[in-house]
This record gives structure tokens, C-alpha cells and sequence, in this order.
């Protein structure tokens, strides 16, 4: 999963049906994923379709298949609001994102 077998890696979706992408930290996420905000996603993992992972989940050098459903499940989106796809963790360990700015700051 680091990429040490390419071509032979997740996101080249070389199986039929597959749709995997690749995101920062080496981790994989198929369509139709859905991660709670608060949930992270850390160094060697693959997630398959379907599968969800509710709040204050830390996964782990893990590949999870498709349809799984891992803590409790996350909250509806909001109608409007786009949940954010992925949060990798940073290496301070901060879970929250950054904070947007106010006027003066």
C-alpha cells in the first residue's frame, strides 16, 4: 500500500468494478465512502465502496472492504453542505481543521 508495487496499486483500479482514489498518506477511498467528520484516516489504508466509519474512528495500516460499517454512524449530511471526503491527521495529532480567519486577525 506505499506504493512500492506500482502499477500494481489501488487507485490504477486495473479490477473490473473497481474506483478507487488516491489521497494524501497513502491512503485509498473508493466511491460511495462516508466519513464522519471527525474520523482520520492514517498511513496504509484502503477503504472500499460502501463503507462507512462514524465519529472519533482512527484507522489504522488497515483495508477495509466494501459495505463495512465501522463505529457509529456518522450523522446525515446536511442538505446544502458537502461533507469533507477525507481528514488525514497532521503530525502535531490535531484532529480539528485549520481555523478560518476573521477580519483583524
Amino acid at each position: 500500500m506505499a506504493r512500492w508495487s506500482f502499477p500494481l496499486v489501488p487507485d490504477t483500479n486495473f479490477a473490473e468494478g473497481s474506483t478507487y482514489s488516491y489521497r494524501r498518506k497513502h491512503v485509498y477511498v473508493e466511491e460511495g465512502v462516508v466519513l464522519a467528520r471527525s474520523c482520520v484516516a492514517e498511513g496504509q489504508v484502503v477503504l472500499g465502496r460502501g463503507t462507512t466509519v462514524g465519529a472519533n474512528t482512527r484507522i489504522w495500516r488497515s483495508v477495509i472492504g466494501r459495505d463495512c460499517k465501522i463505529g457509529e454512524a456518522p450523522a446525515a449530511p446536511v442538505r446544502g453542505r458537502r461533507e469533507r471526503p477525507l481528514m488525514v491527521s497532521r503530525r502535531s495529532g490535531s484532529r480539528a481543521p485549520p481555523r478560518r480567519r476573521q477580519r483583524g486577525d
